[in-house]
């Protein structure tokens, strides 16, 4: 099939929906603000900071789960019905960057240590409010967990 044809389609989809993106940019903010304080204090867990003067797109929300938790965090979390999803791993430890450049582990440690903690969190605009407390709790539970230790 032409490309027109699959354009006309996503354009079909994407239209109706620009209608919306000022009010889920607003729900995404307040769900965010929402884990932040909801998030704040449970041990072994970071919230990463947006600078003051910037707009941020609200796209995912994301933590850091600290001393190589994270996986065991993610399994657990799903085990109970928690979608989440690791979504950055640092890119110079992708295959065609190790294989073309000779990149190895320890050449970018902030970028590895970023991409070993880091979960994204369920995050839409329609998701109730209720359910960031049950992530929070879910989360503050793992990690009071023997399972996530080192």
């Amino acid at each position: 099939m032409p490309a027109l044809f699959f354009a006309k389609i996503q354009a079909a989809i994407l239209l109706p929906q620009f209608g919306r993106v000022e009010e889920n940019l607003r729900r995404r903010r307040d769900l965010a603000n929402l884990y932040h304080r909801t998030l704040a204090g449970i041990e072994g867990l970071k919230i990463p900071n947006s600078r003051s003067n910037a707009g941020h797109a609200r796209h995912l929300y994301t933590v850091w789960i600290e001393n190589g938790r994270r996986d065991t965090v993610l399994s657990e979390l799903k085990a109970g019905g928690i979608e989440c999803v690791v979504n950055y791993r640092p890119i110079h430890m992708m295959s065609y960057f190790c294989d073309r450049y000779g990149f190895k582990a320890g050449a970018f440690p902030n970028a590895e240590r970023i991409g070993e903690e880091t979960l994204s969190l369920p995050f839409y605009p329609t998701m109730p409010d209720e359910f960031v407390g049950v992530v929070a709790d879910a989360i503050a539970d793992a990690l009071r967990s023997p399972k996530t230790s080192i």
